[in-house]
């Protein structure tokens, strides 16, 4: 019998095993859930799969403390062989972001803990997911490989365009932080001179801001696509007398159409469009649930916004999840809005909208923004409008509405196929690890 190749895939990330608090804790959870499958399917290719998660270490005080994370992450490794490992972090946790000196502590402590995996595997694929605290650990690995004579290749995956933002204040004004932008960048350039690092891109903007924005190389670009886990409890269907007795509580129409959207009250997403387009429609009740941000201004404006435009609506200043879902999963909520003005990849708001709605919930209606016109076809399981156009959403929104029931039924259908077609964390993580291990083949 042949000996099985053993490869090891090390997660490098800054919550997801011990914290939980945004998109990249998300992604991780995802991926735990589809790991075990993961490892089935490679055994049938001949290939024995190890994972380890690596995490700078914090305080059960820290904000998005997860000890069941932690679970999750320690079943997955001992199925595996692999290991938990929690880095040094010389703060409570709360700063794992922190100073760049923390960030070399945390990547050099990264790539020890490489090297020790490697060798006792055929080849090693380190997922540094993150520019920040992870962004020197691709490059730290790389330095060292071949004197250890180790198979290892990092895939540095930025999951947002911040890097072109870091700024500090000084006496009152902002200025570019130009060392940290250096670091982060850094191993986007180190890629174009080495096999062993190569750029994650969770969506195709992504890959395209890359190589426009910071002179990334096409040829260094790996496909590491975001899914979703359709088994988690937290898209479970809500009770239909809970779900009454919540949007009732909140002053929610029960016998309206309604177009929703909700998110922090800030200006880049777009909710005074929201807002302004369905006051020209004329035929939804639009529904805003939001977090007030650290500036007052726009939130201000905002609500000066609703007292001014014609028509009725519903804007709810609160931060609750139970009903964020009860709205989406109600039965007259026929649209959600997703119009953001910004281009950032947006790489899971829209499928975990779809995915909550399920067949009887609201169609996504998203802005052409950055990543999220390629998570839509147009027309066909969800609508894209122009942002810049008010009255082009607004016809959009009449245009939906004056379509025949089963037509928006099937938009509705159509998008949960889109969920289980493209957006499969199993066959993502198989094929980031087939792009840079030719012992893997993708399914």
């Amino acid at each position: 019998m042949a000996k099985p190749f053993r490869l090891a895939l090390l997660y490098l990330v800054p919550e997801g095993v011990n914290t939980w608090v945004a998109g990249v804790g998300s992604v991780i959870n995802g991926n735990m859930a589809a790991l075990p499958e993961v490892v089935t399917e490679l055994k049938k290719q001949g290939v024995e799969l190890s994972v380890y998660f690596a995490t700078p270490a914090a305080t059960p005080e820290v904000r998005g403390w997860n000890t069941g994370q932690i679970e999750k992450a320690q079943r997955v490794a001992d199925l595996t062989g692999g290991e938990v490992v929690f880095l040094p972090n010389y703060t409570d946790g709360s700063d794992n972001f922190g100073a760049l000196d923390q960030w070399k502590v945390i990547s050099a402590a990264g790539t020890e803990l490489a090297y020790r995996i490697a060798k006792t595997h055929d080849k090693t694929v380190v997922l540094a997911h993150s520019s920040h605290p992870f962004a020197l650990a691709p490059v730290y690995i790389d330095m060292q490989a071949d004197v250890l004579g180790v198979d290892v290749v990092s895939i540095y995956t930025i999951h947002s365009t911040a890097i072109q933002d870091r700024t500090f204040q000084f006496k009152g004004a902002k200025y570019p932080d130009n060392q940290r932008i250096m670091v982060e960048a850094l191993a986007v350039q180190w890629a174009k001179f080495t096999d062993r690092i190569k750029l994650g891109c969770i969506s195709h903007y992504m890959g395209r801001h890359l190589v426009a924005e910071h002179g990334a190389h096409e040829d260094c670009l790996v496909p590491t696509l975001n899914g979703i886990d359709t088994s988690d409890p937290h898209f479970a269907l809500i009770p239909e007398d809970r779900k009454l007795a919540v949007l009732k509580e909140n002053g929610v129409p029960l016998d309206e159409p309604l177009f929703f959207s909700w998110g922090r009250f800030v200006p880049e997403k777009g909710f005074d469009i929201f807002l302004e387009a369905a006051s020209k429609a004329g035929c939804v009740h639009p529904v805003l649930v939001g977090m007030m941000d650290h500036s007052p201004e726009y939130p201000q404006k905002l609500m000066k916004l609703a007292d001014e435009l014609p028509g009725e609506r519903t804007v709810i200043v609160k931060r609750d999840w139970d009903l964020v879902a009860s709205i989406l999963q109600w039965k007259n909520t026929v649209l959600v809005g997703v119009v953001s003005r910004y281009d950032e990849p947006h790489g899971l708001v829209v499928n975990e909208t779809r995915l909550h709605a399920r067949e009887g919930g609201p169609v996504v209606m998203v802005s052409n923004r950055g990543g999220l016109p390629e998570q839509v076809t147009d027309g066909v399981d969800g609508l894209i409008v122009d942002i810049d156009d008010v009255d082009s959403v607004a016809a959009k929104i009449r245009d939906f509405m004056a379509l025949p029931a089963e037509v928006r039924d099937e938009m509705r259908c159509n998008a949960l196929r889109t969920i289980e077609e493209r957006y499969s964390f199993k066959r993502n993580i198989i094929q980031t690890l087939a792009a840079v291990c030719d012992r893997v083949r993708e399914i």
